[in-house]
């Protein structure tokens, strides 16, 4: 079955993007319904206390910079990415400015409401990085339950791999992949206990044998490009750079569940007590019927 992309998708589900985008576009911009100052003259007017500002000297300097030209946009050049980075975008400044004791609270507050609420309906939330800057990443089950059962440094390259802007970055998902690898490593010894303690019928039985041959053979731990090198993969001459990061996709998806069943191979005892007791009181249950 062929794979639907994002807007396919919210497509097929009614969502209209474009019409979101125009909502908060206004929110941000212009302010006629609440009679106040817009949300984007407010930041021009403390601009100079954003601290991701850099070295920019007022806000049209920081979008020149960065190419943030949100109203230029029109529904014929409009893509999902222009929402997802306008909703970062205004978000960060927002976040910003609701410290402010000399702001418009409320009207912040309904701003972020309403960003929560798009957000919601296309599957995105909004998680601070290691830079503490607000990004959107898609809503993952699988990611956030390894992020919150891994190190700091490693959770943060784990959502980063999810971010729009790694589309099409091959480089920077395999430099992610290498420190994902590494974490994987020091635990492959417990990971390939699995094989040993799970039913043989469960799809995870060969996963420490997939990943770790997937990772030395795709250019990731080792040289598989280079005729020269010991580790060369004939068939990486003719893969795209397409089929490439697909493959780098499915890599990244194979270590969350690696993780995933790391953490259940830890609770495994626990739950084995568990069981015990239940085994021995429907036992004791049985023999009080008799």
């Amino acid at each position: 079955m062929t794979r639907r992309n994002f807007f396919q998708v919210l497509q097929d589900a009614q969502i209209d993007l474009w019409k979101e985008y125009q909502r908060l576009n206004n929110l941000f911009y212009y302010s006629e319904n609440f009679k106040i100052q817009s949300i984007y003259q407010t930041c021009e007017e403390y601009f100079i206390n954003m601290p991701f500002r850099d070295t920019c000297l007022n806000i049209n300097d920081f979008n020149d910079t960065h190419d943030f030209h949100f109203r230029d946009i029109t529904e014929d050049t409009f893509s999902e990415n222009d929402l997802i980075i306008f909703c970062e975008y205004s978000y960060n400044f927002v976040y910003q400015l609701m410290k402010n004791p000399y702001c418009d609270l409320k009207y912040f507050q309904f701003y972020v409401k309403q960003l929560n609420l798009v957000n919601d309906k296309i599957g995105y939330k909004f998680y601070q990085n290691e830079n503490e800057v607000f990004i959107l990443i898609p809503k993952d089950q699988a990611v956030n339950s390894v992020v919150e059962i891994v190190d700091d440094d490693l959770s943060y390259k784990v959502i980063e791999y999810n971010h729009h802007s790694m589309k099409g970055d091959i480089e920077g998902k395999r430099a992610i992949l290498q420190n994902i690898a590494l974490k994987l490593e020091e635990k492959r010894k417990d990971l390939r206990q699995l094989k040993s303690i799970v039913d043989v019928k469960l799809i995870n039985q060969k996963l420490e044998d997939n990943i770790f041959l997937l990772i030395n053979n795709l250019n990731i731990r080792h040289n598989n490009i280079s005729p020269k090198s010991d580790n060369c993969f004939l068939a990486l001459a003719f893969m795209s750079n397409e089929e490439l990061e697909n493959w780098y996709d499915e890599i990244y998806q194979l270590c969350l569940l690696a993780f995933l069943e790391l953490e259940y191979l830890e609770r495994t005892p626990k739950i084995d007590k568990l069981k015990e007791l239940i085994i021995a009181s429907n036992k004791i249950k049985k023999e009080s019927k008799k």
